[in-house]
């Protein structure tokens, strides 16, 4: 009985280690590419607005290990980018986390619900919306009421500049994954045990 309790306990081990090492491997994989990828202003109205690829492991995590790993994926970075690297500190590691986690939630459901090669564009299509729409009430109030900016700027800026903006980024994220996860995807599976 003892012999199958520690067999247990050791598998048990072993498969929460593998865990962490993955979500440990995909968050690093994520500062990388904030700190190596060069960043692009992406819309002509808002060119303090930079583009980067920090989202595509949060993406890679999610759709390879479960939603709940790829939001670990997300918290870490969205910690390291906010604090560590000073990026608008924990305010700005909130807004990330839920715009991209926003994001990631529907993305994934819908592609599990819809399944196929339908269900993940379409799910990362939705997802892309999703933190669009997030990211509007997020400015209107984070970026007015903690940030300082006037509100009638905030606004001025929706629409031209704050909206595309993280919808493109969605976007463009979710292009860069689907081909990553569309010509891996059976070395993936067989990498995760799918």
């Amino acid at each position: 009985m003892k012999n199958q309790n520690d067999a247990a306990i050791s598998k048990k081990l072993t498969v929460n280690t593998k865990m962490l090492t993955r979500i440990s491997l995909l968050a690093a994989l994520s500062v990388v590419f904030l700190l190596v990828v060069p960043r692009v202003s992406l819309v002509p109205a808002a060119p303090y607005l930079q583009y980067d690829m920090a989202d595509v492991p949060i993406l890679l995590a999610a759709f390879l290990l479960g939603t709940a790993p790829g939001l670990w994926v997300l918290a870490l970075v969205s910690l390291i980018q906010g604090v560590v690297l000073g990026e608008n500190g924990l305010v700005g590691a909130f807004m990330h986390f839920c715009a991209t986690g926003g994001q990631v939630l529907v993305a994934v459901y819908l592609a599990n619900k819809l399944s196929g090669l339908k269900g993940l564009t379409l799910g990362l299509l939705a997802g892309s919306v999703t933190r669009m729409l997030i990211m509007i009430p997020m400015n209107l109030l984070i970026t007015v009421y903690v940030f300082g900016q006037p509100a009638e700027i905030v606004r001025a800026a929706m629409l031209p500049g704050i909206m595309p903006f993280n919808f493109l980024v969605a976007a463009i994220n979710s292009v860069i994954f689907f081909v990553i996860y569309k010509i891996n995807e059976k070395v993936f599976r067989e990498l995760v045990g799918k």
